[in-house]
């Protein structure tokens, strides 16, 4: 065998696998079914809070319809911005019929319904497609562990208890969890609208 002949067959040894797990890969991230990420049976539970337009909002309204929340709060300089530019990005690009986004205040002592319609209209965050809810701490947080099954620190909810988290979380139209996102990351935002179709057509 000639050294080209032996360099192409080294080449090829070692692009074939590449391009075939590319391939798996990108099937995956485009037609596979998305898993659910709790126990079948589970829903994210029933909860009442008020939005930033001092409207009640509760989980029996999202019934049907996919979901994409998250937990901030308003006077975060750093993370939350970049996190709710991401939620920006779903409301825009995402491809889901009665797509409703929900983010929940962590601070609702301080989050009333009065500054999160100010933080609001700062953001350019517009119409009943996305509501910013702000309710009983207790609630809250209860709903951050328990509910949406967020990687957070134990805790009972009381004043010295705080939930950060950069996670947004894909709820299917059943109220079952099938995907966490970083939504500070850009790569995983995008991620997220992909899995909205998918998620959209089963």
């Amino acid at each position: 065998m000639s050294r080209s002949s032996t360099w192409l067959f080294t080449l090829l040894v070692l692009l074939i696998p590449f391009s075939v797990y590319g391939v798996v890969k990108w099937y995956e991230s485009r037609y596979q079914r998305l898993p659910v990420l709790a126990p079948a049976d589970a829903r994210v539970a029933a909860f009442t809070l008020q939005n930033q337009q001092g409207a009640r909002v509760s989980g029996a309204s999202w019934k049907g319809r996919i979901v994409v929340a998250n937990f901030f709060f308003t006077s975060c300089p750093v993370v939350c911005p970049k996190m709710m530019y991401g939620m920006q990005r779903v409301q825009t690009y995402g491809k889901a019929e009665g797509l409703q986004l929900a983010s929940f205040t962590v601070d609702p002592e301080r989050d009333s319904a009065a500054t999160l319609a100010g933080y609001a209209e700062r953001r350019n965050i517009r119409g009943a497609q996305w509501d910013l809810l702000t309710g009983d701490k207790k609630t809250i947080y209860s709903l951050a562990r328990h509910a949406f099954r967020l990687t957070v620190a134990e805790g009972d909810g009381g004043p010295t208890d705080f939930i950060h988290s950069e996670q947004l979380v894909l709820i299917d139209r059943s109220g079952r969890i099938r995907g966490y996102y970083t939504g500070t990351e850009e790569s995983e935002v995008n991620q997220l609208l992909r899995d909205l179709e998918r998620l959209a057509a089963e």
